[in-house]
Order: structure tokens, then sequence, then C-alpha cells
């Protein structure tokens, strides 16, 4: 692990911006760190906050969040649904690790997606934003409604190459540049039937609830993780104020317990509880790393300088 982890670190500004490049290296990543996510009884962070703390990619990290929760978590509890042998369950199950999935859920307001019927096929039209992964995937998950409603109702499960060419577009974001991010763009893309799951809304809402709460607990896992990494890259270069570097560690290791509940939790089908460190006192430690940072910018070599924009994270997603 530890030849892969200063693989992920030597290779940090090749990435960035670099999807091919990114695809190749999640690929090396699934052969040592699977995106699974399984009950453990240790301190030690999961895959995606080892990744962020010993090699300094937040974006890494964000992907193996992705993959390990929201797909593979998800598609696992989901297609427990589905009627056995049918098409979707046969191509959800033979995911392997490698493939890289995207879940296009953060709607655009102005359009949301919606889902319709004709003659055995569906159609779909509006937008979607934020998509993780979006620019390698090799599938896409893709949560609408039926026309009229108002609450997410329906999912698909899509190739990448059934998309229509110029469906999804790249966005372009001043923070985690070593993974990719999409929107996506659809007017009455049609697509069979057998490509969307027949459950329950309200089973989906649940699901997708569950998984977005541990989705974001990693997340915060692995900020922490980032800021450790940044820390010790700059130790004897940087004061920081105080005690930070302690206050951050208790609250990396109190972030992982909570995990490990959560998934617990999720794995026994019981209810998944929103606990979690106290944000305000994350941000303030955010703020005051920030600070020291910026005092004495000038002296930090060209790649943690890339690595400290991940700090603003929280100006893109919602704790």
């Amino acid at each position: 692990m530890e030849h892969l982890l200063k693989k992920i670190e030597e290779s940090y500004a090749r990435r960035t911006g670099n999807p091919s490049l990114q695809k190749n290296c999640w690929e090396r990543v699934t052969e040592i760190l699977p995106p699974t996510l399984a009950a453990v009884s240790s301190d030690s962070p999961y895959s995606s906050g080892i990744i962020a703390e010993k090699s300094g990619d937040l974006g890494m990290a964000l992907l193996w969040i992705v993959e390990a929760s929201l797909i593979r978590g998800l598609l696992g509890e989901l297609i427990k649904e589905e009627p056995s042998g049918s098409r979707l369950r046969g191509i959800a199950e033979n995911i392997g690790p490698e493939l890289i999935g995207a879940l296009a859920h953060s709607e655009d307001k102005d359009a949301p997606l919606t889902l319709t019927e004709e003659g055995g096929r569906l159609l779909l039209s509006g937008r979607k934003k934020y998509i993780t992964g979006g620019s390698t995937a090799d599938f896409i998950l893709i949560t609408g409604r039926e026309v009229g409603e108002e609450k997410i109702s329906r999912m698909v499960l899509i190739p990448i190459g059934m998309l229509p060419p110029d469906a999804l577009q790249e966005l372009s974001l001043n923070t985690l540049g070593t993974i990719s991010h999409a929107s996506l763009n659809l007017e009455r893309s049609g697509l069979p039937a057998h490509y969307a799951f027949s459950l329950e809304a309200s089973t989906l809402r649940r699901a997708l609830k569950k998984w977005s709460l541990i989705e974001r607990s990693l997340i915060l896992e692995s900020f922490l993780g980032l800021m450790l990494y940044i820390m010790n890259r700059s130790s004897g270069l940087i004061v920081f104020e105080g005690n930070i570097r302690e206050t951050v560690q208790r609250m990396r290791i109190d972030q992982t317990a909570v995990i490990r509940k959560q998934i617990a939790s999720a794995l026994e089908g019981t209810r998944v509880e929103e606990n979690r460190i106290p944000v305000q006192e994350l941000l303030d430690c955010v703020q005051s790393l920030k600070r020291a940072l910026e005092n004495d910018a000038g002296i930090l070599s060209a790649d943690l300088l890339a690595r400290t924009r991940d700090l603003d994270l929280f100006s893109h997603i919602r704790l």
C-alpha cells in the first residue's frame, strides 16, 4: 500500500485536469484498495481517509468515497429489490471494482429531470449538476421523477456509451483537480425501459438519504486527513496556532468512530444516525490553518500549495 500511496502523491500534478491519467490511477487504486465498505473495529481511517492523509489527494479520496458509498453501497441495497434474473440486476452484479460509476442526483432547479414512458422506452429530460467522476465514468446512475411529481421517485442505470455525445459537459472547479466533474443535459433522450429500477419511490429516497449521510461522513474524515497531510508536509516551515494539529487528529479519530457506527447500521439494515464532529470546531481549524499557510505561502512547494486549494471544499458542498 505504501508504494501505491507514494505513486498517488508523486503523480498529483500530472493528473490534475487530465481525465485519462485520473482513470489509470483509479484502476491502480482499486487493485489495492477496492471501493467497498465493511464494519471495522480499529481506529484506522477508511481507505479514502488513508489516501487523503498519506498522499494529500482529496480528489482521489472523494472518488473512492463516491464509488464505495453512493455507487456500490447504494446499488448493493437497491438491486436486492429487483427481480431475480432481471437484466438490470445482471448488469449491476457484474460491475467490477475498476469501473467508475457516477451519480447524477444534484438538480438544476430550473430543469428537474423527468422520465416518461413511450412505447416501452423511457424518455429522460432535464439537467443535473456537480457529478463527481462524470467525465471518466463507465456508467451513470440518474435520479428523476415522473412528470408532475415534486420528489425523486425513479432511478436508471445507463452505460455512458448510451448517452448522447454531448450530454455530459465537463465542469472546471477551483478544487479537487485530480478528479473530473461534469453536468448532464438531456432532452427526450431514449433508453430501454429495463435500465430503470422497479422499486418503490420511498425505498429509493430512504436509500439515497442513508448512503448520502455515509458519504458526507467519509468526506469529513478525508478532509481532516488532508489537513493532517498539509501540516505534516509543512512542519518546520510553518508556525501553527495553538494545538491545531492535536485538535484535528482528535476530530479525525472521532469522525472515524462515527463512520464505523453508521456503516454497521447500514449493513444491519437499521437507521443510520446523522452524527458527526462539531462543524464549527472544524471550520475554525480550517481558518486557523489557512491563516498560517497564507502568512508563509512563499516558502511552500508548488505541489503543496495546489493541495491547499482543497481547503475551500466546503465552499462547493454543504457540511
